[in-house]
């Protein structure tokens, strides 16, 4: 069972233990996944906001407005799971229900904040795009378009679960040593600094540096040079990232002297600057 299938059966276990009481379900909710001293994932974590979404749904009781309402409540990333939710049950009941539910809901999608993506497209048009794709997916596996009785209608052929890609096991997914050596000893910049973070990453920075310590050397300051792969490392917030901020220092990354707003970081076009 994957971890978010856990955490979906321990949050309806919560709903049937306390059906009427969402407040005593958000209390376990935010006590067994607050885990990072107060950081981010605390206010804004996958578990958290997973769980408020499910909890929403089953004390909303398909209700659209009382969903909404209780998605609120539940706080954390609370605009985002009201839409999540808000989202599902206007899928399940269909536009027609909700304006015959007095929902006055307009067509309009206005982007602000998301590059190369459309600035002004209504909501249909969106709708129209998604239906398109699963039109040629069903086709491509032998699925069609009709009417029948009046009504167009889909013919879609059930397959059995299967694996999309099948994933090579950890051995063959694992870049070799001496491949690592070879880039890190006589590869471009680009290649250095792609195995000196690999490298790091699985841990044989400590092989490289011993082997060829002028070697990894360049490797890293070429890494170093990488200045926005070097802010999202050194972020923080998370107690699994600053371990992983740690292994890097270990290996002779320098942390970032200043660390630079959102704004910057993906403002910025440059990538990476000169040595």
């Amino acid at each position: 069972m994957s971890h978010t299938s856990r955490l979906l059966a321990t949050v309806r276990q919560w709903h049937q233990r306390f059906p009427d009481n969402w407040q005593q379900a958000r209390t376990l909710l935010r006590d067994t996944y607050t885990k990072e001293n107060g950081g981010m994932r605390d206010r804004n974590g996958t578990e958290l906001n997973t769980g408020a979404i499910i909890l929403a749904l089953l004390y909303g009781k398909g209700d659209f407005a009382a969903t909404l309402q209780q998605a609120f409540n539940l706080g954390w990333d609370a605009d985002c799971n009201a839409a999540t939710v808000g989202t599902i049950l206007g899928a399940m009941h269909g536009y027609r229900a909700m304006l015959a539910k007095g929902w006055k809901i307009v067509d309009r999608y206005t982007n602000t904040s998301r590059d190369n993506m459309p600035m002004n497209e209504t909501i249909t048009s969106f709708a129209d795009r998604l239906i398109e794709l699963f039109e040629l997916v069903n086709a491509e596996q032998g699925g069609k378009r009709g009417v029948v009785n009046g009504q167009m209608m889909y013919t879609i052929h059930t397959q059995p679960p299967a694996p999309v890609i099948f994933i090579r096991d950890q051995e063959q997914l694992t870049p070799k040593l001496p491949a690592l050596a070879k880039d890190i000893a006589s590869g471009n910049g680009l290649q250095q600094a792609r195995a000196a973070y690999t490298a790091i990453c699985l841990g044989y920075d400590s092989a490289l540096y011993k082997a060829d310590p002028a070697s990894w050397q360049a490797a890293v300051t070429q890494l170093n040079a990488y200045w926005k792969v070097m802010q999202n490392i050194y972020a923080g917030g998370f107690r699994d990232l600053d371990a992983f901020a740690e292994r890097f220092s270990r290996a002779g990354i320098r942390p970032p002297a200043i660390k630079k707003t959102d704004a910057e970081l993906y403002g910025d076009p440059v990538f990476r600057r000169p040595l």
